[in-house]
């Protein structure tokens, strides 16, 4: 029996336990993916927060909320700190720079070989970002994410 992954229902716009994918490895490589890509990394020190001023260091009575898990700060994303942005170039680069973060460790625990990550904005207000993976011996796995930005929504998974 394959295992379960997440799905994201557009209409609820929520997640459920989705269908089945090809096979156990591959619901077990998207569920790690979601994971990685959409659970909140921990925001670096000298990080610009969504909600500080982008010149001169923070006010002292802003609280720097850094999120991210207390007992891992490697899992998640940062992209999270670009909800806030517009749509710009400089925005996308940063979109990979983090997803690439995320998914680093997947290479360091050698299940990928390779992780190629694209992202583009084919509408106002959204983020597509294709993650291909490269494994040892087995075709290339590719996820399409639709990512909405926070204030419109949550994201889900294209064809």
């Amino acid at each position: 029996m394959a295992e379960f992954f997440f799905a994201f229902d557009d209409k609820l716009q929520s997640f459920d336990f989705g269908g089945q994918l090809a096979s156990d490895d591959e619901a077990a490589l998207y569920n790690a993916v979601v994971a990685s890509l959409f659970t909140d990394g921990r925001a670096r020190i000298d990080d610009r927060l969504p909600g500080e001023p982008r010149n001169g260091p923070a006010p002292a009575e802003i609280e720097r909320d850094r999120r991210g898990w207390h007992a891992d700060p490697r899992l998640g994303s940062r992209r999270w700190e670009v909800d806030r942005e517009k749509q710009v170039e400089q925005v996308r680069a940063a979109i990979e720079m983090y997803d690439r973060e995320a998914l680093q460790w997947l290479i360091d625990d050698k299940v990928c070989s390779r992780i190629d990550v694209a992202a583009s904005f084919p509408a106002p207000g959204v983020v597509l970002s294709a993650i291909v993976l490269y494994r040892p011996a087995v075709p290339a796995l590719t996820f399409r994410f639709q990512y909405l930005w926070q204030s419109l929504g949550g994201f889900h998974a294209v064809q």
